[in-house]
């Protein structure tokens, strides 16, 4: 709120609520803007047409360390350093040879550490919006790297994109799209990253017996999971 006049008060709008399923947090307006996902879009898409999977890695590790790089020294931090360790992991599962056992156990270490930051971040009182979000992005990406991986190595076809994409189409109807209305909390959202997290390093192993169906498990939890939200979320007549 501020003053104006002797006696009277007037209150600030309150920012615009963006609906999630997950933890809610603090929307950043540079990460939420549609630069972002439209590059991870875009990088996505060049990705699978040259068959590079290091384009997606190199331009999600660049456009992450810009935006940190605008945050300044509210990027810092033990927090924030163990969730771009996870970045830089999950950027780096490009250079492990595709469909071994030592890809997917990378991989289920990136996942294992989600959410120790926030652990840590709550420990030492350093919380803030950004790095919830930046948390956020980086399940978001690895969801994605680990999509066009299995594509890549012919697990699966070009669907199995269809989970990474999910978070960047969803954030750029909430950037786009006016009076959207927040969608009821719920375990649902976390429960269905979690196990679709786990079906697809266990598709990344190439021993791993019907790596096909789980990968396609995977994304019928994240699309239910989105499809959701956006239910809740979009206006109505």
């Amino acid at each position: 709120t501020r003053a104006t006049s002797p006696g009277r008060v007037t209150r600030e709008p309150s920012p615009p609520k963006v609906c999630d399923d997950r933890e809610p947090v603090v929307p950043m307006q540079d990460i939420r803007s549609l630069a972002f996902p439209l590059a991870m879009l875009v990088a996505t898409g060049l990705a699978v047409w040259q068959s590079n999977p290091q384009i997606l890695a190199l331009v999600a590790v660049f456009a992450l360390a810009l935006q940190s790089a605008r945050e300044g020294r509210g990027a810092l931090g033990w927090a924030n350093g163990l969730t771009w360790l996870r970045i830089l992991v999950a950027a780096a599962m490009v250079l492990l040879p595709q469909g071994s056992l030592a890809l997917a156990g990378v991989a289920f270490l990136v996942f294992a550490l989600d959410g120790v930051d926030g652990a840590i971040a709550r420990k030492l009182g350093t919380e803030s919006a950004f790095g919830a979000e930046l948390d956020k992005e980086c399940d978001a990406f690895f969801v994605l790297m680990v999509g066009v991986l299995l594509w890549h190595q012919g697990t699966a076809g070009p669907w199995v994109l269809i989970p990474g994409a999910w978070r960047y189409v969803y954030s750029l109807v909430v950037a786009t799209v006016a009076n959207l209305r927040p969608a009821p909390r719920s375990n649902w959202g976390r429960y269905s990253y979690s196990t679709s997290c786990v079906c697809l390093i266990l598709a990344l192993w190439r021993e791993t017996p019907m790596p096909t169906a789980l990968a396609a498990i995977a994304t019928v939890l994240i699309s239910a999971s989105f499809l959701r939200s956006l239910y809740y979320c979009l206006p109505r007549s």
